[in-house]
């Protein structure tokens, strides 16, 4: 009845509750309140969920959300996990998923990494950072906010989000003005895209503004070689980056922060 009549809270209440009661409290719900839930939850718990519950409720719960919606949370599986679920479901449910993910060769869509760490844009600093840091091998330093249906609402810096006081919430410090990449992009116009100009990293969105993957400058020449495979594109150098910050400690960030405003 909760998930029912205060569906947003819900999604909220499961980011704090720890993982196995938040497992047996999911497999006692049905599909349509799965997915109710799904859709306002950020991509990578989401995902998460998906994984972790019974695959007769994941299947049925992907099969009620829009079929954009189930894709991109299903690219954030791994390939074994998504083919599990997607021949588990009925033929009308199925064939418009499977040709969502498969964008056309050398677009944006095919090249990305589908694997992008989010948060809620009601997330406050202090559970953010929390989640950040437990998922710190999926995070980079660009954070990305969606909000529900997977759509990309803005971004946040991981200096900026250790910078923040701890009850601000995401909504109020990120930057919602951000460069992004269509899905459909080919090969070239990726390459051609003026946000490299600004940003190491850029978010790849389908034709509705829903995030479904990100895609790295490093990757670039790679990308004009034609050698780079988006499915190796590791984060191997993330959870370093991200602990270096961490060690930098809240008190120089903040001082560094009030220096560069004054």
């Amino acid at each position: 009845r909760f998930v029912e009549k205060h569906a947003d809270d819900a999604a909220r209440a499961l980011v704090s509750i720890d993982f196995a009661a938040r497992l047996i409290f999911l497999n006692r719900l049905s599909p349509a309140h799965i997915s109710a839930l799904l859709r306002r939850l950020d991509g990578s718990l989401a995902a998460q969920i998906l994984g972790d519950i019974e695959t007769e409720l994941a299947v049925r719960a992907l099969e009620t959300l829009p079929s954009e919606t189930s894709a991109a949370l299903l690219r954030r599986l791994d390939a074994a996990e998504q083919q599990a679920l997607i021949a588990r479901m009925a033929a009308n449910a199925r064939d418009p998923l499977e040709q969502l993910l498969h964008y056309p060769d050398n677009s944006a869509g095919a090249l990305m990494n589908p694997r992008v760490f989010t948060l809620s844009p009601h997330l406050e600093a202090r559970a953010a950072l929390a989640h950040v840091r437990a998922h710190s091998g999926q995070a980079i330093y660009y954070i990305y906010v969606v909000g529900e249906d997977q759509r990309l609402l803005g971004v946040v810096n991981l200096r900026e989000l250790m910078a923040a006081e701890d009850d601000e919430h995401i909504e109020q410090i990120m930057t919602v003005d951000l460069a992004r990449i269509s899905a459909q992009a080919s090969l070239q116009a990726v390459i051609a895209h003026p946000g490299w100009l600004d940003f190491p990293a850029l978010p790849v969105v389908d034709n509705e503004g829903r995030l479904v993957g990100v895609l790295r400058y490093k990757n670039l020449r790679r990308l004009q070689n034609g050698d780079y495979n988006p499915a190796a594109d590791s984060l191997d150098t993330t959870g370093a980056a991200l602990g270096e910050l961490f060690r930098i400690g809240m008190d120089a960030l903040v001082k560094s922060t009030a220096h560069r405003t004054e």
